[in-house]
């Protein structure tokens, strides 16, 4: 299922949206899939940002809107 820009842009203001850096989605893909991550990760960015971590039953991280 492809995710529209503005509902990647909505779990961006609510602070849900998954990213990762370019260097990290490699790894995604690798333990995940291409389709899978595809369907876990919103944006992948080449700027600098903290680790990627994936949803889960212990932790959530997504960058918050800017602003």
């Amino acid at each position: 299922m492809a995710k529209s820009i503005q509902e990647i842009n909505e779990k961006i203001k609510q602070g849900r949206a998954v990213i990762c850096t370019a260097e990290e989605i490699i790894q995604v893909v690798k333990e995940k899939g291409l389709k899978q991550a595809a369907a876990t990760v919103d944006v992948v960015t080449t700027g600098t940002l903290p680790p990627c971590v994936l949803p889960g039953p212990t932790s959530t991280w997504a960058t918050p809107p800017p602003g």
